[in-house]
């Protein structure tokens, strides 16, 4: 039997490696996500996002998608491959840039120590609006 920890080392390596290649791509490919179903999302292994009415991911990242309604990126799917840990999530996480809507990426005009912490749940501590998922960064086994 495979050791989950271990697939999803050498998952991340190979995803690193695209994402070096080709950024753009690789980018684009795991931004994106599809409407899914209930059963899908009932699925023991398989990460999905419901969406609420109250969210900010919604909000920031996917407009247009119904309140109460899932939808399923790749990211999702190859965690729902690898397997979950005890908690009940995946593997594997996409690390992103955190921006600032009017100035760019935080790390760009903030101190680390500044900026250590902030979500896009936060306000910018300069313009005062709400922080914004930015740029792709790296994946990584949570």
């Amino acid at each position: 039997m495979v050791d989950p920890k271990e697939f999803a080392l050498q998952a991340v390596e190979v995803l690193n490696r695209a994402l070096g290649e080709d950024h753009e791509a690789i980018a684009e490919l795991f931004n994106k996500r599809v409407p899914c179903n209930e059963a899908l999302a009932k699925d023991s292994t398989i990460q999905v996002l419901q969406h609420r009415s109250d969210s900010y991911v919604r909000d920031m990242l996917f407009n247009g998608y119904d309140a109460g309604g899932y939808t399923l990126g790749v990211l999702g799917l190859i965690n729902g491959i690898i397997g979950i840990q005890p908690d009940g999530w995946g593997y594997l996480c996409a690390i992103y840039n955190i921006d600032c809507p009017n100035d760019g990426p935080i790390e760009g005009f903030l101190t680390e120590e500044q900026a250590k912490g902030l979500t896009t749940k936060d306000k910018c501590p300069t313009c005062g609006d709400r922080l914004e998922v930015g740029e792709l960064i790296r994946f990584e086994v949570e």
